[in-house]
């Protein structure tokens, strides 16, 4: 057998040697008058098969040359058609540059992990609210985002940021609803405000703690519905932050939206997310640490980039004190300042 494929392509090569490129070109020109003639050529081919001697044909092929004749055509259409399916289904070849992003992170992730920094997931429950405020010549607004904190004797304190309503020119509001963003139906009232009224905070220097406005509610929330401060520093520059990103179409009533801590000033926070985000009422929205977990604080202004989007956020360090010594006065009074 071995002997008989040795032979068989030692006449293939003969026989390749000897192709006649320029009579491949002949039968080429002569194609579309052969195509014209397959139709009365097919018309005979079923009397032409019964009249067929197949044992006298399967004798031929016993003949090395005659067996070439049939199996070399067939063996170089499947090699082509090989090769080709090889060529189409290749595998892309690796970009270096692809390569050392992909060594850098495996870099990042080693230098993080030797920080001991793990990414700590964002809570997984609803706790975003939207303000409905109240004004005194009887329009009624959804203005902003808000959270619920409480006092240590457990009254509900619903925060958001200030700014937005100072910019407002309909006058003071009377009232303002505490609204679920997943189920809205579930109003928290409030005609009082805690401390003093909020004001925008300053540009030169950068300080926004003032930037922030805290109200009594009225009626009782499950406690995973409120936020907890955290007590201990701040986060440092590059501490990696969860964002909600109110939603009202979300599960949750917002998207996470990751970024990162580029500034720490004593009045004022600011982060970088990393995709820029369609701005709307999104001031008065909670920040988390993705280091710990805890809330680091307050979303008060966003400022879009080209492919990101900057929010300046407000430490809270003045909410504690708020808590703990605020007067509750009636809202009459909440931007007149």
């Amino acid at each position: 057998m071995v002997e008989k494929i040795k032979e068989l392509i030692a006449t293939l090569k003969e026989r390749l040697s000897e192709f006649d490129m320029n009579a491949l070109k002949d039968k080429a020109r002569a194609l579309p008058e052969r195509i014209k003639e397959l139709p009365a050529r097919f018309k005979g081919l079923p009397e032409r098969l019964r009249e067929t001697d197949w044992r006298a044909q399967a004798e031929q092929l016993k003949d090395p040359k005659t067996l070439l004749k049939v199996v070399a055509p067939v063996g170089l259409a499947l090699l082509l058609m090989t090769l080709f399916g090889m060529w189409l289904f290749r595998g892309d070849t690796p970009d270096p540059g692809q390569e050392t992003n992909q060594a850098a992170t495996a870099d990042q992730t080693s230098d993080a992990a030797a920080a001991g920094f793990t990414q700590v997931p964002p809570p997984n429950h609803p706790f975003l609210f939207q303000p409905l405020w109240y004004w005194q010549e009887g329009d009624q607004t959804l203005q902003g985002s808000g959270f619920v904190v409480q006092t240590p004797d457990k009254q509900l304190i619903g925060v958001t940021a200030a700014a937005y309503l100072a910019a407002d020119n309909r006058g003071l509001p009377t009232a303002v609803a505490w609204l679920p963003v997943t189920d809205p139906t579930q109003a928290l009232p409030s005609r009082q405000r805690l401390g003093e009224p909020g004001r925008p905070g300053s540009q030169t220097p950068l300080d926004v703690r003032d930037d922030l406005n805290l109200f009594l509610l009225e009626g009782a929330l499950p406690s995973n519905q409120i936020l907890t401060l955290s007590g201990g520093k701040g986060p440092v520059l590059g501490t990696r932050i969860w964002f909600a990103d109110k939603n009202f179409k979300a599960k949750l009533g917002f998207q996470w939206r990751e970024g990162e801590i580029l500034a720490t000033e004593p009045g004022c926070l600011v982060a970088r997310l990393d995709k820029r985000v369609t701005l709307g009422s999104q001031p008065g929205s909670p920040v988390f640490s993705q280091e710990n977990g805890t809330l680091i604080g307050m979303v008060v202004r966003l400022h879009p980039e080209e492919n990101h989007t900057l929010i300046y956020i407000n430490p809270l360090t003045n909410l504690g004190e708020q808590l703990d010594k605020g007067r509750a006065q009636p809202m009459a009074a909440l931007n007149s300042n």
